[in-house]
């Protein structure tokens, strides 16, 4: 049988790929995912500083649910804006896409804006509910704001033991290249990338490998550089699909 990955690197690949981009563009989103939807791509002033409190009136993460969902197990995705798709406000984000492709509940529990710091620091939200995997994709942030990338890999380790300990399974995500004037992240983003397999060695975890998949990022990515457009979104749930 053939696999995601071996169908992804044929030539059917883009085809296959901007086929199922239109399809979910016509999709909108849920009315539990628009309440915290942003306009547009989200600017590099809104980055939060590691450890910096939410501002007043800020909504909670989440895709509306109890605040412990007590049914059968089911994945959590856990990330920035990339994954909650607040730059594609009338698109699915790559989590509800692979929702449909695995045919299981995946809640959205992600934070625009949001640093491995900050995450590790409110990873207790996942124990609301009943996760065997947690899709984990951060750092984008870190690179964007210049932050010390050392401190962010601990970060980073904070959540995947907290994962699992929780007893899910952690699946680790590489962060996207970045292209046009925010090329000049991309040293950064090596270095972020690096620790990243590093952290998978050592915690023994899964990693998800956007960064390879994305290539040169040609034809993937909004006009701000570093948030994946309709086809980019659709590639990045076929490579978690694969790996669930």
């Amino acid at each position: 049988m053939i696999g995601w990955s071996q169908l992804l690197s044929s030539p059917l690949r883009l085809l296959l790929v901007l086929t199922l981009a239109l399809f979910w563009s016509g999709c909108l989103l849920d009315s539990s995912s628009k309440s915290d939807v942003d306009p547009g791509p989200e600017p590099p002033e809104e980055i939060e500083e590691p450890g910096e409190e939410d501002e007043p009136g800020e909504e909670e993460p989440g895709d509306g649910e109890e605040d412990f969902f007590a049914g059968p197990p089911t994945i959590v995705a856990y990330g920035d804006s990339i994954t909650r798709g607040s730059s594609l406000p009338t698109a699915l984000p790559y989590p509800a896409r692979v929702e449909a492709m695995v045919g299981r509940r995946v809640i959205n529990e992600s934070v625009p804006g949001e640093g491995t710091c900050r995450a590790a620091s409110r990873v207790e939200v996942l124990q609301r509910y009943n996760a065997d995997t947690v899709m984990i994709m951060y750092g984008t942030n870190d690179v964007l704001g210049n932050w010390n990338l050392r401190v962010s890999k601990e970060c980073l380790r904070n959540v995947i033991r907290a994962v699992q300990s929780m007893g899910a399974r952690p699946l680790l995500a590489t962060i996207p290249p970045m292209i046009g004037e925010r090329e000049r992240f991309m040293p950064a983003v090596e270095v972020m990338n690096e620790f990243i397999w590093e952290l998978a060695r050592q915690e023994n975890v899964q990693v998800v490998d956007v960064f390879t998949e994305f290539g040169t990022g040609e034809g993937l990515f909004l006009p701000d550089g570093f948030h994946p457009n309709e086809v980019g979104t659709q590639l990045i749930a076929f490579m978690f699909a694969e790996a669930l």
